[in-house]
């Protein structure tokens, strides 16, 4: 039977309207009713799938049968519609602007992303547009019509829909997908293709939009409208990247992208609401670092170490509560650090096309820990311990800003933070760090220098405003680099060298804009009982042990528990063994580590 399924958000659960089937009346949502009659035809039969309609909600029973099938339901749908409410008077303008901007990315093929000043021929098509081609409402552009469209775009984005997570899977699962605000509509790829194309880094500041905002909705909706490389997901890295869609169960974090995540068949995974929630993510955490480290140790699996998984453990569960297993984060509450840490772990930590990551700290075999039932409590895994945490220095995070770190904010408190790092590691390791090797140490990466010595730096200082104007763009003036320059050194280093600060911002403005967004803010700067600089959770405490597990790609701070266990807290970056100079060439130079 042909049927197009219905995408929806319930809202809030009253019941103000009547639906007649026949004979038979129910009571269902504001939201389903405009659906319903938007979707209907006064001419023709139409047949039309709704979970509220075709489900007993108040059979729970039949309601956790009915879930595990939900993915064959939206699969086998001859089309999704998406109902995102009654048409606002911002939509016809949000929809026209998609279109519009899609349709000149055609005409550039290869340009991954449009700045919007290459938008400006549009403008005349725009102004001409004085009214919606569906529906005849007028549209007024204003002075400034890509402004005033993005905006548009923007309270389109702030639909509850893009929120919910459910939608997720029902987006992927289908064939074909269509958005609809009263009478208008638009396809996912077009409206997709036009949230790519917004430049938050160069050039939201100069919209006069809220970058922030424009971050959190683009990302959210990025992750509904599955934008980005399509490829299979691991469990984890989905939980990551949805973190900021709500569900009404807890459980729903996983059961809603079941079929995303390729486990439709394993039993552990089937809905069932009276699991609890504590052992579905014990569930979640043994499927990744077994079964499925096994899948993505594939040569052609572009995916994060499973080793992630453990990080998140330390980044989400930092309570001290005994009962709570250290190695088994909450999915429930994963933040915007989740995903920020599971992009970082891709950018650094991926077997990408068959080559060795940036970090293998635990030596390049594939990552894997052996869970026993008989023994619930347990993550085995292989290691071996290399150190302890004898310092720890507080208030050398990461400068976590109010808003976004474009422009303004690398010179007022990243690069500065990059000079009170240098001078931090020079005091604990009781020596000058040499320079070449700030930028892994400030990226908390074992990334590659481009520079051989302190000379070829001093060469090049000479391009520090060019290179910053290029990354910075043309709101940037000789005198704030100079003020900028005046203002490391005196209130940093106080150093004879006066071009220090210039050769740290000409070697480091390039790696911090790229990293910067990814970096854990929760780390501290701390020294090893072998005098080795480090980067650890801000939990760690002196005394704590530093071990690499094998496979994994960052070192981890453990905790001994006294009862031949470990407590985990959380992974870290230790200088010098990021590329496996710790890892013993013999396996009997490793040890069982218990985590409890």
């Amino acid at each position: 039977m042909q049927y197009e399924a219905i995408s929806y958000t319930w809202g809030p659960p009253i019941f103000p309207e009547t639906l007649r089937l026949g004979d038979v009346e129910m009571k269902i949502t504001t939201s389903l009713f405009g659906a319903l009659r938007r979707f209907r035809d006064c001419q023709e039969i139409v047949t039309l799938w709704a979970d509220a309609i075709c489900i007993n909600q108040s059979d729970r029973q039949e309601r956790e049968q009915q879930v595990s099938i939900m993915a064959d339901v939206y699969s086998s749908a001859e089309h999704v519609l998406v109902w995102l409410g009654d048409a606002q008077p911002s939509d016809a303008m949000a929809f026209c602007m998609a279109e519009a901007m899609t349709a000149r990315r055609a005409h550039l093929l290869g340009v991954p992303e449009l700045q919007l000043s290459e938008l400006d021929p549009l403008l005349p098509s725009l102004s001409k547009r004085a009214s919606c081609d569906c529906c005849q409402e007028p549209i007024s552009w204003g002075d400034d019509p890509v402004a005033h469209g993005i905006a548009a775009i923007v309270q389109l984005l702030q639909r509850p829909w893009f929120s919910r997570l459910w939608v997720v899977q029902e987006i992927r699962v289908s064939g074909s997908a269509r958005l609809f605000c009263g009478s208008h509509s638009i396809t996912q790829d077009t409206l997709g293709d036009a949230i790519c194309q917004v430049d938050v880094e160069t050039e939201w500041d100069d919209l006069g939009g809220d970058a922030d905002q424009w971050t959190r909705l683009s990302d959210q909706a990025m992750v509904t409208l599955q934008i980005g490389e399509p490829g299979l997901d691991s469990l984890v890295g989905t939980l990551c990247d949805s973190a900021m869609h709500g569900a009404s169960e807890p459980g729903d974090r996983v059961f809603a992208l079941r079929a995303v995540c390729m486990i439709l068949d394993d039993e552990r995974f089937l809905p069932d609401y009276e699991v609890p929630l504590s052992e579905l993510w014990k569930r979640v955490v043994v499927h990744h670092v077994t079964t499925e480290s096994r899948r993505l140790a594939q040569p052609d699996m572009n995916i994060a170490c499973p080793s992630l998984v453990l990080a998140l453990g330390g980044a989400e569960n930092q309570s001290n509560e005994a009962d709570r297993l250290s190695w088994v984060a909450d999915f429930a509450r994963l933040s915007v650090k989740s995903r920020a840490k599971n992009q970082f772990y891709i950018r650094n930590c991926t077997n990408y096309d068959g080559q060795a990551p940036k970090n293998h700290a635990g030596g390049l075999r594939p990552f894997h820990a052996h869970y026993d039932a008989g023994s619930p409590e347990l993550l085995q895994t292989r290691g071996r311990v290399l150190s302890s945490i004898t310092k720890i220095i507080e208030g050398s995070r990461f400068p976590e800003p109010s808003g976004l770190l474009w422009k303004s904010h690398l010179l007022e408190a990243i690069l500065p933070w990059c000079v009170s790092c240098w001078k931090l590691m020079s005091d604990l390791h009781g020596s000058r760090v040499p320079f070449l090797e700030l930028r892994a140490l400030v990226s908390h990466s074992a990334n590659t220098v481009n520079y051989t010595d302190d000379e070829e730096l001093r060469d090049c200082a000479t391009e520090l405003t060019d290179l910053l104007k290029g990354i910075l763009g043309d709101g940037i003036h000789d005198t704030e680099i100079e003020s900028f320059t005046s203002y490391t050194v005196h209130s940093f280093l106080a150093a004879d060298r006066k071009d220090i600060a210039a050769d740290l911002a000409l070697a480091l403005a390039p790696l911090v804009i790229d990293q910067f967004e990814f970096l854990d803010t929760q780390r501290l700067l701390a020294l090893s009982s072998d005098d080795t600089i480090a980067w650890v959770p801000d939990t760690a405490q002196i005394g704590d042990e530093i071990c690499i597990f094998e496979g994994a790609c960052f070192p981890f701070v453990i905790r001994d528990r006294v009862d031949e266990s470990y407590r985990l807290i959380g992974d870290a970056y230790v200088h010098g063994v990021m590329h496996g100079e710790a890892w013993p060439e013999c396996a009997d130079d490793l040890q069982t580590i218990m985590l409890r």
